[in-house]
Parts: C-alpha cells; structure tokens; sequence
C-alpha cells in the first residue's frame, strides 16, 4: 500500500473529543524487584476520564486501528500499491546489502554477493569489491547498483539479514535466497553454500517477514507467527534444547537452529514483526508489545536482565507499553513508536542508539558495567514519528513532517550527518564516533527508513532511495564503494 499521512494522534484526539472517554488498555505489571526505575511511559489519551460505555470503546479501537494502519503504510515493511509511482519498500541488510521492492512488484538488491543474498548467483556479480583497511587481499562478489532478482514478481515485502533475504508475494507465498548454513531458507537442510535463486518456503499464507541476523520469522495472515533458523537464544520462540538441529552459522561453533518453521506458541492476534540480531519483538492486536530471545541487555523490555544460558522462548510483554504503532529490534536495543508519536527505548546503550532516553549503569554476571534502560524510557527529543529502524548498534527514525534523525555509532557515517562525530562513546573495550541525541540528516523529506549494521536508507516521499554510510561492498548503491556521510542517490531505481 502507498504511505498515508501519519497522524494517530490527531485520530485519537477527535474519539475522545467526541466522546469523552479512555482508551481501556493496560500495561502489564512487573515485579518490582525485577525492574530498575523506567522513564514513566506517556500515559493514555484522557486515561483518567469517566469509565467508557460500548459505544466509545469501539469508537477508540476503531482511531487506534487507523494509527495502526498508518504506521504500517509508513514503515519499511508496508506492501506495495500497484499503482504507486517509485519504489515501494527497502530493507537494509544486518551486514551490507540493500534490497528495493519497485512498484512492478519486482526486486532489486544492491551491496555484497558473497552468499547470493542478492538474488543471483555469486558467480555472475558483476563487480569485486574488498576493504583494503581490514584485508587488502580480500575481496568478495558484490554490485555497486542496484539489480535485478531474476523471476522474482508480485513481491509486497522484502526483509534482509545477514547474508540472506526473505519476500512475501501477494499470495502470501514466502520466498528466500542466500545464506542458509542456520537453515534460513526453511528448506529443512543446512549448509554452506551459497544460494542464489529464491526458494518457497512451506508456510500458510503471510503478510510480512522479518529477517535478524541469521533467523527469520513470518507473520501469517491469521495473526499467528512461524520463525526458522538460529535459534541458540530462543529467538525463534523455541526452547534452544527443542531445536530441530544444529547449525553452524559460519563462525565454526554449532548451536541450536530450526531448519523449517515452527509456531511460536501461543502467540495470536498479532499485527506486525521485527526481528532483531538475537532477539524478536511483535506489535499485539490490542497494541501492546512482546518479546522474546536473549535478554542480556534488557532488551526484551520486562525489566529483567538475564544471562545468555537462560534467554526466554515465551514471548513477555514489555513493561509498560501501551498504544504502540510500530516496533523497531535492534542488535541488543528495542524501541517503539506509540500511536502519538512519541517513541520509548529500551536496552542497551554504551554507543548512544537510544540518544536520550534516560539510562543506567547495568550489570549482568562478571561482564563489565554498561549502560541500558531495563524498560521502556523516553527519548525526549523524538516527537511527532511515523516510523524508526534500529540497527546493531544505531537507530533512525522518520518524523511525521518527513525529516529523519539518527543516534548512535558513526564511525562509517552511518548517522547520515553530512560530517563525522565530534562525541565519542566507549563499548567495552573499543570507542567510536557517535551521537547519543537523535541528530537531523540532511535528507530530503521520507516516509520510511531501513539500517543495517553500517550503513542506512531512506525511502524518500517521491519513491527514490537515498542511503547513507559505509559504501566499501557498494551497500549505499550508488555506484560506488565509499562510505557516504551524508544520504546520496541511490542508482537504478525508479
């Protein structure tokens, strides 16, 4: 679908103008010893009015739907309309490659080919591309524009990870190619070769798919969730010990994986995905927020730390949240947009990516002091959102006016600032450039934004791409292999 305009507020604001009457929803309430002291969460519309009768309950879920449904059109993960002029989608992958849904419904990917993520054959990338800082002899299969997923149509979403990409037709069938040594592909194998043609995976029909870094998980058309592959800390909403296999996600050492989907029990009425790097986190039908996989940066949102032995299979509601629009999961982050546009974090932040909602120090087992908000915080300087993306270790996020803002790591240019970052923030043991308050990019206006581990781009509202960031393995798409401060044209695209 096109982007609408985004404004739940002022949808909110007209119900209970009219009717004078509350939002009836509920955070859950945690244990106390569990939880560091939060931000308090912007409460409810008008939530200390008069009880509601019938009709002004259905008139507030019915202004909460519509913000709902708008946050969708204006996120990344929106479906495409046939009729729309530009590009419809764009999802930026974990590592480095992008990939584009046109409004034909057909893909175009861009960045490193190394494991066919790009829809072709490594073999038949046109370009090599290497980092002569890291290893100069190094070079790997990549395009520096934008190309073609060959037989690849009527694509609605497109969702990248890392070294693999998953779509969902207009049928609901799901398709992936690339990496598939975690069993990504859904196949039932697991292997490390490179896979370049897209494969079905056997699914109900889905209406969106959501790739972290080596698991994907699809939301089905019935509200219920199926997720495959690496699942060593549950984030497929499996119990690692029940996994089906183990996979070797590339790195040598074995862990639980799924090779095909599996339900994530009890999960229903949900209204949309985002998968993080070990972690998921699902948009509910009455909006609220539940997460599940490793917590050992708060970033499941319950008020808990937890250590990696014991990550949570069952999805938790996060602390607080109500009246949520859209769910961003990062490397070890969350954050979320509510139906007003205002925006809560939580999780880790030693490199700024929650910019300034207010955090402490935390500490979990042996590992030196960090910095997270153990629940939802509020970042005071976000207001008016339509949609954010959270990257492994910054987050961008798209104003309702279009304007776009990002926080956190910098070292690549990855913040799209147009200059370098004077702050510097230290992760253990290493520092880097970064920003820890949402800082404005010199971007046209957008309606949507996608980040990856080093690199991001924006969806602008005429339907081209800019991207921003690290370029070395032609990831920003503009025929080039250099890292870009500030957002550039990506080639090729309508």
């Amino acid at each position: 679908m096109a982007a609408r305009p985004f404004a739940p507020f002022a949808l909110l604001a007209a119900a209970v103008t009219a009717c004078g009457s509350p939002n009836t929803m509920r955070p859950a309430t945690p244990d106390a010893a569990d939880v560091a002291p939060p931000d308090a969460p912007t409460p409810d519309v008008a939530q200390d009015a008069p009880a509601p009768d019938a009709a002004v309950d259905a008139a507030l879920d019915a202004a909460l739907d519509a913000a709902l449904d708008a946050a969708a059109d204006a996120a990344p993960d929106a479906a495409p309309d046939a009729g729309a002029a530009g590009v419809q989608r764009v999802s930026g992958g974990s590592f480095a490659h992008t990939c584009a849904v046109l409004p034909t419904g057909g893909v175009r990917c861009w960045g490193v080919n190394d494991l066919g993520q790009l829809g072709v054959d490594r073999a038949q990338s046109r370009q090599q591309c290497r980092v002569p800082e890291s290893d100069p002899a190094r070079s790997l299969p990549c395009e520096t524009t934008p190309r073609d997923v060959p037989d690849l149509t009527d694509v609605v979403d497109v969702a990248a990870g890392n070294g693999g990409t998953c779509a969902v037709k207009r049928d609901g069938s799901v398709w992936c190619w690339g990496a598939n040594d975690a069993g990504q592909l859904g196949q039932g194998t697991s292997d490390a070769q490179p896979h370049g043609a897209p494969v079905q995976v056997t699914l109900p029909p889905a209406s969106q798919v959501a790739y972290g870094a080596f698991h994907v998980c699809a939301l089905l058309r019935d509200g219920a969730v199926q997720c495959w592959g690496t699942n060593q800390f549950a984030q497929c909403g499996v119990a690692p010990a029940m996994s089906d296999a183990r996979c070797d996600p590339g790195d040598g050492i074995t862990a639980p994986c799924l090779r095909r989907p599996r339900a994530v029990a009890g999960l229903t009425g949900v209204r949309a995905l985002s998968a993080g790097r070990n972690h998921t986190c699902a948009v509910m039908s009455d909006a609220t927020v539940h997460c599940w996989g490793l917590n050992d940066s708060a970033q499941l949102g319950n008020g808990m730390l937890e250590p990696d032995t014991r990550p949570r299979p069952e999805p938790v509601a996060v602390t607080g949240l109500t009246n949520v629009a859209q769910v961003a999961a990062g490397g070890s982050h969350t954050c979320a947009v509510l139906a007003d546009g205002a925006v809560r974090c939580w999780g880790w932040n030693d490199l700024g990516q929650l910019g300034g909602a207010r955090t402490a120090s935390c500490t979990i087992g042996s590992s030196p002091p960090f910095q997270c908000a153990m629940a939802p915080a509020a970042v005071p300087e976000l207001t008016g959102v339509a949609q954010l993306s959270a990257g492994r270790w910054h987050t961008c996020a798209v104003l309702r006016a279009g304007g776009v803002r990002c926080a956190g790591r910098n070292d690549e240019g990855q913040l799209g600032l147009g200059s370098a970052s004077a702050e510097t923030c230290s992760a253990f043991p290493d520092r880097f450039p970064c920003t820890r308050t949402f800082t404005a990019t010199p971007a046209p206006a957008a309606r949507a934004v996608t980040v990856g581990n080093y690199h991001s781009c924006g969806l602008m509202a005429d339907g081209t791409v800019r991207c921003w960031g690290a370029g070395y393995y032609g990831q920003v798409g503009d025929g080039m292999t250099s890292n870009r401060q500030a957002p550039v044209a990506t080639s090729n695209l309508p």
